[in-house]
C-alpha cells in the first residue's frame, strides 16, 4: 500500500548501570534530551553561531537532530526525528532515584535519515554518563547498547563496554510493521500510555482522548517528519485524503472503556531556564468498532509517540491486545 508510511526507523536501547545515586524528575525524558544536547554540542557543534547557517544545519548531528529551522507552512521549526523512551516509574508524575550500582534501560528512537546518527549519539550517552545527569549530576556506566527491532524481536548487539561500535543492520521497516499490525485485531483495541499524552484539538488541550484527534496529531508528526527527513514524500492531495479518510474511520469507533487521568508533570529547559508543564493523560482508554483502516498507523504511532513533547518522551504507548 503505497499510502502508507514507509519512513525507517532504528530502536536504541542503552543499558546502564548507576555509579553514584541518579535522582530524575518526573519529565526523565526531558532530562535525558537535555544532557544529550549538551553532550552533542560540546563534541560536534560548539560554536553557538554556527547554528543559524542553513549549510552548517543540515551537516552538523546537533543541529539536525536537535536545532533544524526550515520555513514552511507549519513553521520555523520543523519535527525532531527522533523520540526518548525514558527509564520508566510505576507513577509517571513522581520523581525517582537509582540508587549507586541499580541497572536501568532508557531508548531513543531515530526516523529517516537520523539513522545516520547514531555513532554521535552512543558517543554522547557515554559522555553523558562520564559527566552526569539529573539533580546532583549523578554518573552511569555505559554498559551495553542493543538495537531492537519490537515487531520481529529482532536484536543486535551494537556496543559492550570495551568494545568497539559496531554498525547499525537491524531498521525497522513498514513491512515489519504492517505485517505485526495484520495480527490485531479488528473489532477491539486498547491504547495504553506508558507516558503523558497531551493531545490539542484546535488549540485547545484535551482532558479525555479522542481517536480522531489522536490519529490527525499522529498523521501530522508522519507528515511533518517524512517532509524534512526522507526522500520519498507523498503528496499534499495523498496526505490530505489520509486525514480525511483515517478521520471518518475513526470518527465511526466508540470507547468502551476510558481508564486514563491526567497528571501534571513539569520540564524546566537547563538553557532558558523556562518551566513548562508536559503533563496529559496516561493509562489505557479501550475503543471498539471497525479497527482495520487504522491498524497500521496505530501500530507505528508506538514508535513515534503522539501529541506535544514527544523528543521529551511523552506520548509513548502500546498496544493492548484484548
Amino acid at each position: 500500500m503505497s499510502e502508507l508510511f514507509r519512513l525507517q526507523a532504528h530502536l536504541l536501547q542503552f543499558d546502564c548501570q548507576a555509579e553514584t545515586a541518579i535522582y530524575l524528575n518526573a519529565a526523565a525524558g526531558g532530562q535525558i534530551r537535555g544532557a544529550l544536547w549538551s553532550a552533542l554540542s560540546k563534541m560536534v557543534c560548539p560554536d553557538p553561531a554556527a547554528r543559524t547557517n542553513p549549510d552548517h544545519q543540515q551537516r552538523c548531528p546537533l543541529c539536525r537532530l536537535m536545532h533544524l529551522e526550515t520555513v514552511s507552512a507549519r513553521g520555523i521549526n520543523p519535527a525532531r526525528p527522533f523520540a526518548i523512551r525514558p527509564p520508566l516509574n510505576t507513577r509517571i508524575e513522581q520523581s525517582q532515584t537509582l540508587e549507586n550500582g541499580h541497572c536501568f534501560t532508557f531508548q531513543i528512537v531515530l526516523f529517516g535519515d537520523a539513522a545516520g546518527y547514531i555513532p554521535y549519539i552512543v558517543q554522547a550517552v557515554y559522555r553523558i554518563g562520564k559527566l552526569g545527569i539529573g539533580s546532583g549530576r549523578g554518573r552511569f556506566r555505559l554498559i551495553s547498547v542493543k538495537e531492537k527491532n519490537p515487531f520481529t524481536r529482532a536484536t543486535a548487539n551494537l556496543y559492550t563496554a570495551g568494545s568497539s561500535l559496531q554498525p547499525a543492520t537491524q531498521p525497522i521497516l513498514s513491512a515489519d510493521i504492517e505485517a505485526s499490525a495484520n495480527q490485531l485485531p479488528t473489532d477491539r483495541l486498547g491504547i495504553h500510555f506508558l507516558t503523558p499524552a497531551q493531545i490539542t484539538q484546535e488549540g485547545r488541550t484535551l482532558k479525555s482522548l479522542q481517536l480522531p484527534s489522536i490519529i490527525a496529531r499522529l498523521l501530522e508528526r508522519c507528515q511533518a517528519i517524512e517532509a524534512v527527513y526522507s526522500d520519498t514524500n507523498k503528496t499534499h492531495e495523498t496526505w490530505r485524503d489520509l486525514h480525511f479518510n483515517l478521520s471518518q474511520a475513526a470518527n465511526n469507533l466508540q470507547v468502551e472503556r476510558d481508564d486514563t487521568r491526567w497528571v501534571d508533570v513539569w520540564s524546566r529547559s537547563g538553557r532558558t531556564g523556562h518551566l513548562d508543564n508536559i503533563g496529559g493523560l496516561v493509562g489505557t482508554i479501550t475503543f471498539v468498532g471497525d479497527i482495520a483502516p487504522l491498524r497500521y498507523w496505530l501500530a507505528y504511532g508506538q514508535l513515534l509517540h503522539v501529541g506535544k513533547n514527544a523528543v521529551k518522551g511523552n506520548g509513548w504507548y502500546e498496544i493492548m491486545k484484548y
